[in-house]
């Protein structure tokens, strides 16, 4: 039983850490539209508040229901000025239902 159990939660963990290994390829190179592609609709988005034109920060969730997933906090921005193209810049995680 407890093979089982610890098996469960290690696929569980892969499960949830999946999104890293393709966000740390995506950084400079991935799209708005890429990201939510891979990871589906944002939970939250929000203008970026530092002056910064064209910054748009996501909020991303994978798993169902706190303590048991993730969210990823994606900050997006205009490749050039008067280029269309908006790339992911950087990225963090959190557990989801947790202050820190």
């Amino acid at each position: 039983m407890k093979l089982i159990l610890l098996a469960v939660v290690i696929s569980y963990v892969i499960y949830l850490a999946v999104p890293s290994y393709f966000l740390e390829q995506a950084v400079g190179k991935e799209t708005l539209e890429g990201v939510t592609e891979r990871l589906g609709q944002p939970l939250h988005s929000k203008l970026k508040q530092d002056g910064s034109l064209g910054s748009l920060i996501n909020t991303y969730r994978v798993g169902s229901q706190p303590p048991v997933c993730v969210d990823y906090i994606i900050t997006f921005e205009h490749k050039a000025l008067g280029e269309g193209a908006i790339l992911m810049r950087n990225w963090t995680w959190k557990w989801c239902g947790m202050p820190f």
